[in-house]
C-alpha cells in the first residue's frame, strides 16, 4: 500500500506540474472520510493570490487520482483552492463548497 508521504508527494508534484505558473505555494492534503463513511483524500491548494483556476481544480483531481489508481489506491480525490483573503468573510471558497458536497 502507498504511505501517506507518498501521496503527499503525487499531490506535489501533480499541483507544481499544473500550477507552477499560476502562483501555486504549497498544498495541504488530508485523509478523510466522505458522508458515507468511504475513505477520501482532500487536497486544498494555496496561491499566491486570485487565480482563475476553478476547473483546473477539477482536471488535477482526475490526474492525481489516476496517479493514485496506479498504485492501487482507490480513494477518491477532492481539491480546492485557497489564498490570502479568500475566506475573510467568513465562507469558504465557492470551489470548496462545490468540491466538499460532490
Amino acid at each position: 500500500m502507498i504511505t501517506d508521504t507518498q501521496i503527499r508527494n503525487i499531490v506535489s508534484e501533480v499541483l507544481q506540474g499544473r500550477f507552477a505558473e499560476h502562483g501555486f505555494v504549497n498544498s495541504d492534503v488530508v485523509f478523510d472520510e466522505d458522508f458515507d463513511g468511504e475513505k477520501i483524500i482532500r487536497v486544498t491548494a494555496h496561491f499566491d493570490g486570485p487565480r482563475d483556476v476553478a476547473d483546473s481544480l477539477f482536471d488535477a483531481a482526475d490526474d492525481i487520482r489516476a496517479r493514485l489508481l496506479e498504485t492501487g489506491d482507490d480513494r477518491y480525490v477532492f481539491v480546492s483552492r485557497d489564498y490570502p483573503g479568500s475566506a475573510d468573510d467568513g465562507e469558504p471558497a465557492e470551489e470548496t463548497k462545490r468540491t466538499q458536497t460532490s
